[in-house]
């Protein structure tokens, strides 16, 4: 019955938006109804509903930016990373210039599987249209490039950085961390404490690991290092969230 009743309201909500694109002038109308359709997808989206995100972004003869990210950050939300390049390839075949909003939501789907050539792919978009400079792109170039292996050019990206958040510091931890080079993601963490950022649950987890392998604990100490990283847990008053 809950599911009828919210179908119900979406296309009763759908019906309202086509009834006032049609009232007033042409160019009005137009203008009302593709203005609302996009806050429409948006809507959806955040309410959960997919389909019906689907069903108006088809109904729209042009396709902004607002409906664009609502759907690729959607369909991240739910996993479908595959499902958000594919997205960022119809959005380019449109000719639709993409925010910061858009190339952060395609670099996350890019890290999550791996997807280096497509992540570069953005990283030239990122360039042409002159994100490079917000944090949050930044960091989330670092993030894909770690995820995908390229080791080199995530600490490029990193050092480019005029102050590094927790996402690039975890993004570049966590990266030496898969790559096996634990003394590297050790020295990065103390630089992080150097620093004075304030470290998270991702930042613990990943040194944790380093200090669990026994090549590491034998040539750098990092048994003591464990006994640290545990010491800031508890300060940190995280250690409810991680079974220790």
């Amino acid at each position: 019955m809950e599911k009828k009743k919210k179908n119900r309201a979406g296309r009763m909500g759908f019906s309202s938006i086509q009834k006032k694109a049609s009232t007033g002038s042409s160019a009005t109308g137009a203008l009302v109804g593709a203005n609302s359709l996009q806050t429409l997808v948006d809507i959806y989206v955040k309410c959960g509903s997919l389909e019906a995100a689907w069903k108006v972004f088809n109904s729209m003869h042009t396709h902004g930016i607002i409906p664009w990210n609502a759907l690729i950050l959607g369909h991240l939300a739910c996993g479908q990373a595959q499902k958000v390049l594919g997205l960022s390839r119809q959005m380019q075949r449109e000719g639709v210039k993409p925010d910061r909003v858009t190339v952060v939501g395609i670099l996350n789907a890019c890290a999550s599987v791996g997807a280096l050539k497509e992540g570069q792919h953005v990283h030239e978009q990122i360039i042409q249209c002159g994100l490079q400079s917000n944090p949050n792109v930044s960091s989330s170039l670092v993030d894909m490039y770690s995820e995908c292996g390229s080791l080199e050019d995530a600490m490029t990206e990193f050092n480019r950085m005029p102050q590094h958040n927790a996402v690039a510091w975890n993004a570049v931890i966590s990266g030496h961390v898969k790559c096996g080079q634990g003394m590297k993601a050790l020295a990065l963490y103390r630089e992080m404490q150097q620093k004075r950022v304030q470290p998270n649950l991702e930042t613990f987890v990943g040194v944790l690991n380093v200090c669990g392998s026994l090549s590491t604990c034998v040539s750098v100490g990092a048994l003591d290092e464990g006994r640290h990283v545990h010491e800031q847990i508890t300060l940190n008053t995280v250690s409810s969230q991680m079974w220790l």
